[in-house]
């Protein structure tokens, strides 16, 4: 069996009723009794989700390791899934010969990993805030920012979003592997022989294609329609005679670069970024203290409500669908945390990641309807007089 040793956490110590400190003696519940005596700083944890006792079948070679223990075996001692053997230690490898747990046995208190590591909330929240981060850049300074072109065909906007998916597509995976899902993998059979780890790494994959296939056609799109754009200027009475010149550039600028490739490159984000609320969607998380993780925590939620208000805001009939995607993805949030219970829902930060999406949508619906007061439901070309 697999062991970790951390760092005494503050959340473990003190008022949270739910956590098993890593010093001292560990009291009984419900006259079972405890695991051990005493923890020293080394102490075994798993991701599970539910019990073996859940699950139709236990093998031997599942990377989740259960610690059982019996309540007609007054020793304490615990046992190992897989591990038939009623005194079996916690050194002990599985034995080939494995069986389900007996229905009889209580599972011990299985301890989040998260809550045994003092800087896992300040990870988390420093990726997040990277990833909004690097997104808004790459997303908000080619429109704003006039970059120097490269040759009379390529433009500078163009180069730079050239890295774009280099950066942030590893960033959205960053996020995503912080879940002690992604780190303990799960549910061993989630969906057939697959484990949890292995759907949720499939579903992300599909989203990340969508997500590099939009960046690709909006890439090759912006770069193909300046080099018509430049004809069609330098010999305006040639657009006249063949119509069909402007015909090609308003295909490739209105339909493939604003339309399709827009479209696709949010739906790819919007995908990833579901992905990683399902990984984490059981998942909780210590307080969120100190400065620097609040700070990163609350700075990385204004900066993803600000992306999901500028693409509404800059894409074609973006309002209309960025008003009825924050208000929808925000009510599926609030009512996941709200059926975790109200302490999860009011808390700061112990559903940290599902919270930090449902705030973004909270900070996205405020700036989109302030948005929609002062200009309507125009975009931002509309609204400056160049529609």
């Amino acid at each position: 069996m697999t062991t970790r040793s951390h760092r005494t956490s503050k959340s473990l110590q003190g008022d949270d009723p739910v956590a098993i400190p890593l010093t001292g003696t560990v009291p009984s519940r419900n006259g079972v009794p405890p695991l051990t005596d005493s923890f020293d700083d080394s102490f075994p944890y798993n991701n599970a989700l539910h019990p073996p006792s859940h699950y139709n079948t236990t093998r031997s070679d599942e990377s989740t390791t259960y610690i059982f223990q019996s309540p007609e075996i007054g020793s304490g001692t615990p046992n190992e899934a897989g591990n038939g053997n009623g005194n079996g230690s916690l050194n002990e490898p599985a034995k080939s010969s494995v069986r389900r747990p007996s229905a009889t046995r209580t599972p011990s208190i299985v301890v989040s990993a998260a809550e045994f590591d003092d800087d896992a909330n300040r990870r988390i929240a420093a990726v997040m805030f990277t990833c909004a981060i690097a997104m808004l850049l790459f997303t908000a300074l080619p429109v704003v920012v006039n970059f120097p072109n490269v040759t009379e065909w390529f433009s500078g906007d163009t180069l730079f979003r050239l890295f774009d998916p280099l950066v942030t597509l590893p960033l959205n995976w960053f996020v995503l592997a912080q879940a002690e899902v992604m780190v303990y993998g799960g549910i061993p059979r989630f969906w057939g022989t697959l484990t949890e780890r292995t759907v949720i790494s499939l579903l992300f994959l599909v989203g990340a294609a969508i997500y590099v296939q939009g960046h690709g056609i909006h890439l090759a799109s912006a770069m193909f329609k300046h080099p018509i754009e430049n004809f069609n200027d330098a010999h305006p009475d040639l657009v006249l005679q063949y119509p069909v010149l402007y015909d090609i550039y308003l295909d490739m600028e209105d339909l493939w670069e604003h339309k399709v490739a827009h479209y696709m490159y949010a739906f790819g984000g919007m995908w990833m970024s579901w992905c990683v609320c399902l990984a984490y969607r059981s998942q909780e998380h210590p307080r969120v203290s100190g400065p620097t993780t609040l700070s990163l925590w609350i700075g990385g939620i204004i900066v993803y409500g600000l992306l999901l208000a500028g693409v509404a805001i800059e894409f074609p009939y973006g309002l209309y669908v960025g008003l009825v995607y924050v208000i929808v993805f925000g009510a599926v949030l609030g009512t996941t945390l709200l059926r975790r219970g109200a302490f999860v829902f009011w808390s700061r930060g112990r559903a940290m990641v599902l919270q930090f999406y449902f705030d973004a949508c909270c900070v996205a619906l405020i700036v989109i309807v302030a948005w929609i007061a002062k200009y309507g439901l125009i975009n931002r070309k509309a609204a400056i007089g160049n529609p």
